[in-house]
């Protein structure tokens, strides 16, 4: 059944939105609510719905061009190899600038973690190096 403009003009109302916000609160405090709202949750469109407005919301990119990314890196982190079956969440992270949010590539959580916390920079990353190097001796 479709709604009529009249109910529409009144569920954009604030008086509508707060009459509308009531009897959602009043259904999800209810087991039917709950269990309704649990569902939803889970629920792989949902996911996948969350996570395709991510990708165009943070990194402005579509599941798509993911995707290609994906197979020019052969599958895997474009540092160290790893394949999305190793990773906890079954998927690699997208990497990016995080002054320009530029998308720059896939990698796992490791890689990606180890990047940002040593500075996301050429000069953390040719410290490190620097450092590994001095430990050989």
């Amino acid at each position: 059944m479709a709604l009529s403009e009249a109910d529409i003009r009144y569920n954009n109302s604030e008086k509508g939105r707060a009459t509308n916000r009531a009897g959602w609160r009043r259904f999800s405090a209810t087991e039917k609510g709950k269990a309704r709202y649990a569902r939803y949750r889970k629920s792989p469109a949902r996911q996948i719905s969350k996570w395709r407005w991510w990708l165009k919301t943070m990194y402005n990119i579509t599941p798509e061009d993911f995707d290609a990314q994906l197979a020019i890196q052969n599958g895997t982190c474009a540092l160290c190899s790893r394949t999305p079956a190793e990773e906890r969440f079954k998927r690699l992270e997208v990497d990016h600038c995080h002054e320009t949010m530029k998308f720059r590539g896939l990698l796992c959580k490791s890689c990606n973690t180890s990047i940002g916390k040593l500075g996301d920079n050429e000069a953390g990353l040719l410290r490190a190096l620097a450092y590994l190097r001095g430990q050989r001796g």
